[in-house]
């Protein structure tokens, strides 16, 4: 059986010129043609470099694998976001309580007894002591919860081989 001069990509279903289309797997008939970059949605998509019906590994493209940015979780909306928003508020109002504690002490010094400016100073540094190791905490529990996320999302890039020379298909002849 001839192929058309017109083929359908088997993942977008479109039809198009055989030229316009290349066979990455093992797959004959139908199933052999794909576009370029249908084929890379379908590997971003899926995650891996195999045909899900020959099970063989795609030829013809070559696959950079490599873990997404920081600032592609917090774009992309995860869970971990929402901590994020959470946590920075949070020690946000916690930094301007005690700010406001040493603005309180710097500004009552003549006003207020020496035992109260003693107990105002332990106050404010044991908060700002659990403030700090809070603030520690946190923050090692938002980079495990992107360490976790980008051990499972990839950026990957589906670039084209080059074609070979014909002076190395005749070393590789010989």
């Amino acid at each position: 059986m001839e192929m058309s001069e017109n083929t359908e990509c088997r993942i977008c279903l479109q039809s198009s010129q055989l030229q316009d289309l290349m066979k990455p797997c093992k797959c004959s008939g139908s199933q052999a043609y794909v576009h370029r970059d249908c084929l890379k949605e379908w590997i971003v998509l899926r995650g891996f470099n195999r045909c899900n019906v020959c099970k063989s590994e795609y030829t013809g493209i070559e696959l950079r694998k490599y873990p997404k940015s920081f600032y592609a979780w917090i774009r992309e909306g995860n869970e971990g976001v929402g901590a994020i928003v959470v946590g920075s508020l949070l020690f946000g109002f916690l930094f301007y309580v005690l700010l406001i504690g040493f603005l309180q002490f710097f500004t009552s010094r003549g006003i207020v007894a020496n035992i109260w400016r003693v107990v105002l100073i332990a106050m404010v540094s044991y908060y700002t002591f659990l403030s700090l190791i809070a603030l520690i905490l946190y923050i090692c529990n938002v980079m495990l919860m992107f360490y976790i996320w980008k051990q499972t999302h990839f950026v990957i890039e589906v670039l084209p081989t080059p074609p070979s020379s014909p002076a190395n298909e005749s070393h590789s002849e010989h």
